[in-house]
């Protein structure tokens, strides 16, 4: 945990739109970390989805299944798909 703090120290933290491909990107010379949280949420969702619509599917199945969706989905669709999601959670 110190040195994540130390990191932290030293870069900026955003959690912002990268690209379909990228969860997190450091850019040294600039000080910055960008995390794609969009991203990471929507495969999440994907992969919850999935166990909850094919509960007898393992676990490899599921892994493959999701990335197949996403990478299949556009950009448009995925902010779609991230303001529905942020509409319906709830925090705790």
């Amino acid at each position: 945990m110190r040195k994540i703090k130390e990191c932290l120290k030293e870069n900026d933290l955003f959690f912002r739109w990268i690209d379909k491909q990228t969860y997190g990107l450091i850019e040294e010379d600039k000080q910055e970390i960008t995390i794609n949280i969009e991203l990471l949420i929507l495969e999440v969702m994907i992969h919850e989805y999935l166990h909850w619509r094919f509960p007898d599917k393992k676990e490899r199945w599921i892994e493959k299944e999701t990335d197949r969706r996403l990478k299949k989905m556009t950009r448009k669709e995925i902010q779609k798909y991230i303001r529905y999601i942020f509409r319906k959670a709830r925090l705790k």
